[in-house]
């Protein structure tokens, strides 16, 4: 990315900028606050399928808080009547899969409002005024080559007096001049931001602990390659806003959360959002519920509620990131209670946690979508279902095909054949040779693709894999259509 300076009269620039975004009527109770994207050309790029966003004021998101027509500064995010996705106003598709985002804390939606009357500031530009904070912003969608993972990238900017708006091309521009309010002021990024992974937890051992089992998982945090961009170079207001960790000078990534959800032993869950954001209210609030909750030992009937004589819950949460430190995954050993004569599985999955509510201590905003292993972990046994295919998918494209699969828990895999089946019911190996498995008996799962041409089809218009277990035995799972 690049940084060039872009010469605009602010107070023209901000009408006109108003008057675009603000679309629909000025319900919340704040008369502007424009957040957008585009100065540059830019726009968010690689973030996959189903994009679904979130965007706060900096420390105030209360993010399973749906409010509409609010009259309190409470609360302050845009997470109001399914204001995430491409059927809402908040993000944009140009139709080549780059988004630009766009919203006004003046319309209906927001929640509460950004200004804080009780914090005034002296505004490094134009001397003493109420600084009404730092905008956050996160996008996510599914990756569309390895659908368990979700791909992020995460802006935080604050409020660029020359234009009176929150320009999110200004997170990651570099200093023009040191000033804040003449050079540093017209400074954006050229070019895309591109989204990046977010890891899932692997789940790497089992043991036997009284009542239910531990698992060891280990999240690395130099495999994500998610942005977390700040426009802390060009702030007018560093000293108030950009304190922080070296690394992300705001904080923006506070740990990984560990969650979990119930579901059917036989295919990874298809709803990979956070929160389930239900249709805005006329007024008031509403609950958005959660799709995945987050995971601690001390839910001993695995149902998010402490019930009974359950302690106090305490959420598993891994480190968040330390370029200078983190050179090994972080691992920890975590109790899963049996579930006694359950027939369903237990999915564990990563969320970002991407902020600290100092209003509302314990609350974190996460990211809109998590990272799921595919790996089921029995709820009966509380042990990873062992050496079986899931998410098996068949395509056929320009003379070429493609069979991918993720696998369980592999302790007694030798690897795998595609097994071929035909219209008339006859059936044909593809494989010449055996398909080496990546994991055999570590206790890990991995993912598999197999690219073939459609003359090795031999005819075949579906596709098993079978698992060749270490002793010779035979498993078929499937099939999938080409």
């Amino acid at each position: 990315m690049q940084v060039r300076r872009i010469k605009v009269i602010g107070v023209a620039l901000a009408m006109v900028a108003a008057g675009l975004i603000g679309t629909t009527p000025s319900f919340a109770n704040c008369a502007a606050g424009d957040v957008f994207q585009g100065f540059a050309g830019g726009a968010f790029a690689n973030c996959g399928t189903n994009p679904q966003t979130f965007g706060w004021q900096h420390q105030r998101a209360v993010q399973r808080i749906v409010c509409a027509n609010c009259t309190t500064n409470g609360i302050a995010g845009v997470d109001s009547g399914g204001q995430s996705g491409l059927a809402d106003a908040i993000i944009s598709d140009d139709g080549t899969g780059r988004y630009t985002a766009n919203y006004s804390w003046g319309n209906f939606g927001p929640d509460g409002c950004i200004l804080i009357a009780s914090e005034p500031t002296v505004s490094a530009c134009t001397g003493t005024a109420t600084t009404p904070g730092v905008n956050n912003f996160v996008i996510a969608g599914q990756d569309t080559t390895f659908p368990n993972l979700a791909r992020a990238a995460v802006l935080s900017v604050d409020l660029n007096e020359p234009f009176q708006f929150w320009v999110l091309d200004q997170a990651g521009a570099a200093s023009v001049d040191g000033d804040p309010c003449v050079g540093d002021a017209s400074s954006f990024i050229v070019g895309d931001v591109e989204c990046g992974v977010i890891p899932y937890p692997a789940i790497a051992l089992s043991a036997g602990a009284p009542g239910g089992s531990t698992l060891t998982f280990h999240v690395d945090p130099l495999a994500d390659t998610f942005p977390i961009l700040t426009d802390c170079e060009v702030a007018h207001d560093k000293a108030t806003n950009c304190l922080g960790p070296a690394d992300d000078k705001r904080n923006l990534l506070v740990g990984r959360q560990l969650l979990f959800r119930r579901d059917s032993c036989t295919a990874t869950p298809a709803d990979r959002r956070s929160y389930n954001i239900p249709p805005s209210p006329t007024s008031g609030t509403l609950n958005a519920t959660r799709v995945w909750t987050p995971y601690a030992p001390q839910d001993l009937n695995l149902n998010g509620v402490q019930d009974g004589a359950e302690v106090a819950f305490v959420p598993v949460t891994f480190a968040g990131r330390d370029e200078l430190s983190d050179t090994l995954p972080d691992s920890k050993d975590v109790f899963v209670p049996f579930q006694s004569g359950a027939s369903d599985c237990v999915y564990f999955a990563i969320a970002l946690q991407l902020d600290v509510n100092v209003i509302a201590p314990g609350e974190r905003v996460l990211s809109p979508l998590v990272s799921i292993n595919p790996i089921p972990v029995s709820a009966d046994q509380a042990t990873p279902v062992s050496d079986r295919v899931v998410n098996l998918v068949a395509s056929k494209s320009a003379g070429k095909a493609s069979v991918s699969w993720d696998t369980t828990a592999e302790f007694a895999t030798s690897g795998f054949n595609l097994i071929g089946t035909k219209k008339n019911g006859g059936s044909v190996q593809l494989n010449s040779t055996l398909i080496a498995a990546k994991k055999g008996t570590t206790g890990e799962g991995a993912s598999y693709t197999v690219s073939l041409s459609s003359g090795s089809l031999k005819g075949s218009t579906a596709v098993y894999v079978e698992v060749v277990k270490t002793n010779g035995a035979k498993e078929r799972f499937g099939p999938a259509s080409f």
